[in-house]
């Protein structure tokens, strides 16, 4: 838990948007900013949790069963 508490708003955001099957592309225009964008706090994301996938992405997600990016199970 403390690793995810580690990440910002928008980290939590893209990342917990990934672990649910969205594409850049569409979590950037949802979140209003580039793709590359997206990209970064991604690659973020997965360094501060200590996975190096998204299937690690989505194991850890499940594993803290988090309901909302703001964090709290």
């Amino acid at each position: 838990m403390e690793r995810y508490e580690s990440l910002t708003y928008q980290e939590r955001l893209v990342a917990r948007s990934v672990s649910e099957g969205h594409r850049n592309r569409d979590i950037a225009e949802e979140l209003g900013v580039a793709e590359r964008t997206v990209k970064n706090y991604r690659k973020l994301a997965l360094k501060k949790l200590a996975v190096d996938s998204v299937p690690e992405l989505v194991h850890a997600f499940a594993l803290l069963n988090l309901d909302n990016p703001r964090g709290g199970a």
